[in-house]
């Protein structure tokens, strides 16, 4: 609120106004100060208007409305809810309401009368005068200020369809109205360049294909090929693939390929014929009938592949160097290589020299009707410890049943006649066994054993892939009486140490026989049946063993191949008809997958010393000794254990574990002893625990093996 403010003075009751100069040393009251009247209402407001849309036949002008609040003689815009939406303002305002003068107007154009190129189109021309939003079609006479356009324009196609030389080629022949019009309106066709198509060859003759369609530029007149900046690039159509060839193809034979018949080489590759009929990308099979009366292509065509490598091939094996029973013989092996269908001989360099096989391989002959016979083992010639004992052999014609002279067994191993015995140990022995005292002076007797060295029997080794086919094992049936006999033969009984070999088990008399084939720690073992004459409804078998592997079998034991999982591999024929029986093929390579320590040892001498271990790994690791004698033997073992150093014990986790794998018993060693062990087979493990080295412990055994047939009961 306003007032005016000046100086006075109070003069008996007037006020009188004076200059304001004598009002300086006061305070000068406001001019304007606040008053308590309520505010008004929200209201609207037209801010701004637009130009009318039209000149002339009843337009509209756009106005913004607001609502605003009037503060201190100036207005505040505030929402629009806050003003009375029943008083708001139109949005529009109409405005040059008046009609506007008639003029010509021109309706869409029909179709151009060309396929391709220049053209004229008709298009409908009217007298129209816009009054209130629309046009209204009025007399032509009030359009006569104005020139009335043409009813027919000239046009141009500029994209061409496919053939449109051809459909210009007929409309030219026609007297038609078109080529009238253009004359009577001096249509010239002048530098005129269309988008020409241009097609590829179907891609098939019938049933329906595809063809590429792609466009040129041309000069419409000349029909010659132009640059493409003549034509509007932007009007260019994309290359696209037309339908065509689209009738039904004719019946005719198809075939089907087969793989070639070899892998290498020129070989054939065979056709299965059928009759088709192509429909598009598809092919339906139909009666071959259909096909009568045209030529069948060729039920064959010949394949090309890559060189056949060359390989090594052999002849068939000469005369069999043994009269009867297994030998060998003499084959040819050359290189060949595939050529054409035929084997042709090339130079051994083209062969892989490792692959090649063997010259000698293993024949068998007839079974032999003569053999050793050997008589039972003489007593052991000491009463006590290690002794001697004899038997004498004799050539025996089993057919007769008769001793004849030792040349017709000369194509057999004659078998030993002495070995070594062991019959329980002496009364000096005895007296070692026990407790000894730490510290003190012993003296362990030497084990002597003369066991006369025997000659393991196998034949050189052969490739794995030799097959042996005897033609004759059969003898008399009447073989009872020479039972006893069947126990001295080369096979059973033995430990074959050999890197390989072959073993006949058809010309053996022993019934159940047992032989070992060992190799070095670190190997494993490869055994292959050449041959088996076992019968397998008489309860017949074969049986392979060791550490980690158990197998018997009898059935098509033919070229049965396996490995075994260590170093040692026993193995077992039962046979109840002589005769009968393997050969087998047994080989050695190294092991893909270790099965022992660093520190392991592996002894299979007839007698031998054991050494406790010198560890380089940690005190944890345990050693072990393996012993494998040849079967149907017994181990005996001297042990002597003691520590070093006078007053100081062995400590627990120091032992040695003698365990017999026969029958899985155990002993365990602790402190100081001299004892003497035996196992009930021909397999013992020892285990060191602990280190004895560090412990000063000192560990001494000797082992012997003998026959189980000299064990006392």
């Amino acid at each position: 609120m306003e007032r005016d403010v000046h100086c006075a003075k109070n003069e008996t009751g007037f006020i009188t106004t004076i200059p304001l100069s004598e009002c300086k040393e006061l305070t000068k009251p406001a001019s304007v100060e606040p008053c308590s009247n309520s505010s008004c209402p929200p209201k609207w407001k037209i801010q701004a208007q637009s130009p009318c849309s039209v000149s002339c036949g009843g337009g509209l002008m756009q106005r913004e409305v607001v609502c605003v609040q009037e503060e201190l003689r100036s207005d505040k815009v505030v929402p629009n809810e806050d003003c009375d939406s029943t008083t708001q303002p139109r949005l529009t305002e109409p405005c040059n309401i008046n009609p506007c003068p008639p003029s010509w107007t021109i309706s869409e154009a029909g179709n151009c009368s060309a396929v391709c190129g220049h053209g004229v189109v008709e298009q409908k021309v009217i007298c129209v005068q816009f009054h209130n939003g629309s046009f209204t079609r009025v007399d032509e006479n009030q359009c006569t200020f104005a020139e009335k356009p043409a009813n027919f324009v000239e046009c141009v196609v500029d994209i061409c369809p496919l053939g449109w030389d051809e459909a210009q080629e007929d409309s030219n022949t026609d007297s038609g109205t078109v080529p009238s019009l253009q004359t009577r309106l001096g249509v010239i066709s002048k530098h005129v360049y269309v988008w020409s198509p241009m097609i590829s060859k179907c891609s098939v003759t019938c049933g329906g294909g595809v063809a590429a369609v792609h466009y040129i530029c041309l000069a419409f007149d000349t029909k010659e090929k132009v640059p493409e900046d003549h034509c509007i690039r932007t009007s260019k159509p994309e290359r696209r693939l037309e339908t065509c060839n689209t009738e039904m193809c004719p019946a005719r034979w198809s075939f089907k390929r087969d793989t070639c018949s070899v892998t290498c080489g020129t070989g054939v590759i065979r056709r299965v014929l059928y009759c088709a009929r192509v429909n598009g990308e598809k092919e339906e099979p139909v009666a071959d009938e259909e096909c009568q009366g045209l030529s069948p292509p060729e039920d064959h065509e010949p394949c090309i592949l890559s060189p056949c490598p060359a390989r090594w091939k052999t002849t068939e094996s000469e005369k069999c160097s043994a009269l009867c029973g297994v030998g060998i013989a003499n084959r040819t092996v050359i290189c060949i290589q595939l050529q054409n269908g035929l084997e042709i001989k090339v130079d051994e360099s083209q062969c892989v020299a490792k692959e090649k096989p063997a010259s000698l391989t293993p024949c068998v002959v007839n079974i032999c009707r003569f053999s050793w016979y050997v008589t039972d083992w003489t007593k052991c010639s000491a009463s006590c410890g290690n002794g001697v004992q004899t038997r004498q052999d004799f050539c025996v014609n089993w057919k007769t049943k008769q001793q004849v002279e030792p040349v017709f067994c000369r194509n057999f191993p004659k078998p030993i006649t002495v070995q070594g015995c062991y019959v329980g140990p002496c009364a000096t022995e005895m007296a070692l066994q026990g407790t000894l005292t730490p510290g003190a002076n012993y003296s362990v007797p030497a084990i002597e054993m003369d066991i006369q060295n025997e000659r393991l029997q196998a034949v050189t080794a052969l490739p794995a892939t030799t097959t042996v086919s005897p033609t004759d094992f059969k003898t008399s049936d009447d073989t009872e009486h020479l039972e006893r006999p069947y126990s001295g033969n080369s096979i059973c009984g033995k430990l074959f140490h050999n890197a390989s070999g072959i073993l006949n088990l058809t010309s053996i008399y022993t019934r159940d026989c047992s032989f070992s084939v060992i190799r070095p720690l670190g190997e494993v073992i490869t055994v292959k049946v050449l041959h088996s004459s076992l019968n397998c409804s008489q309860g017949e078998f074969l049986l392979f063993y060791e550490r980690l592997m158990w197998r018997k079998t009898c059935e098509r034991l033919l070229h049965l191949s396996l490995n075994s999982k260590t170093n040692a591999l026993m193995i077992r024929q039962l046979q109840l008809a002589q005769g009968h029986g393997v050969v087998l093929q047994y080989g050695s390579k190294p092991a893909t997958k270790k099965y022992h320590t660093d520190c392991d040892v592996q002894l299979f001498e007839m007698k031998g010393k054991i050494v406790s271990p010198v560890k380089s790994h940690s005190d944890m690791q345990v050693c072990r000794a393996f012993i494998n004698v040849a079967p149907e033997h017994r181990i005996i073992i001297h042990v002597l254990i003691f520590n070093q150093v006078k007053g100081l014990n062995m400590s627990q986790s120091n032992s040695v574990l003698i365990r017999d794998v026969e029958t899985q018993k155990t002993v365990i060693i602790h402190g100081n002893y001299i004892i003497t062990w035996q196992s009930t087979g021909s397999r013992v493990e020892i285990e060191f625990h602990g280190n004895f080295s560090k412990e000063h412990i000192v560990f001494h055994a000797w082992y012997l093996a003998v026959s189980s047939k000299n064990r006392r009961t």
